[in-house]
């Protein structure tokens, strides 16, 4: 039995987060972007998100729930996915 990496990550500019988010959450469910169901704005407001990054350091966390996934967003605009109860 092969066992999936516990998390996925992705990075990008803060100011294209929506877009990073989406990198990451494709690569944990294994389909393309455009097959992510809910979308990402129904979730999380991204422009808010990316005015946040605009000040923050890379000591921000911001984490979110996603489907059966945990969103991580870092200051500096990386993004961590993983599955609740496998966070390192």
């Amino acid at each position: 039995m092969t066992r999936m990496p516990a998390s996925y990550s992705a990075e990008g500019p803060p100011d294209e987060i929506a877009y990073t988010i989406l990198t990451a959450l494709s690569a944990a469910a294994d389909v393309e972007i455009a097959s992510l169901h809910p979308p990402l704005f129904d979730v999380i407001d991204s422009d808010a998100l990316e005015q946040l990054l605009e000040s923050a350091d890379e000591r921000l966390r911001v984490t979110f729930p996603y489907e059966q996934w945990v969103v991580e967003v870092h200051g500096g605009g990386s993004v961590t996915v993983t599955q609740p109860g496998e966070r390192q």
